[in-house]
């Protein structure tokens, strides 16, 4: 009984200690992933700070992009369509 124990034992720690590089592993691609992603993120806001656009004129672009999206998906008959049978088809309520 005791050598089943110590052999039980020894299969835990081999478990533990592949579970532990396991997850240092992870953590090592997650840590290098969320740099990757700060530094894209700097260079993303260096890019729009240099275009010159005003936040007043970037305003108003997004203003209008949002109201030609209203008018695709609320005034044109076959994107509106096509818009509800999507949501329906993913199991969205509409109505």
């Amino acid at each position: 009984r005791g050598t089943s124990a110590i052999e039980y034992g020894i299969i835990c720690a081999m478990i533990v200690i592949g579970l532990i590089s396991a997850v240092k592993g992870v953590a090592d691609e997650n840590t290098g992933m969320w740099a990757n992603v700060s530094s894209k993120t700097a260079e993303a806001h260096s890019l729009t700070s240099s275009t010159g656009l005003s936040r007043l004129s970037q305003v108003a672009l997004a203003m209008l992009f949002g109201m030609t999206m209203l008018y695709v998906a609320g005034f044109m008959p076959s994107a509106h369509e096509a818009a509800h049978d999507t949501r329906h088809a993913i199991g969205f309520p509409c109505h």
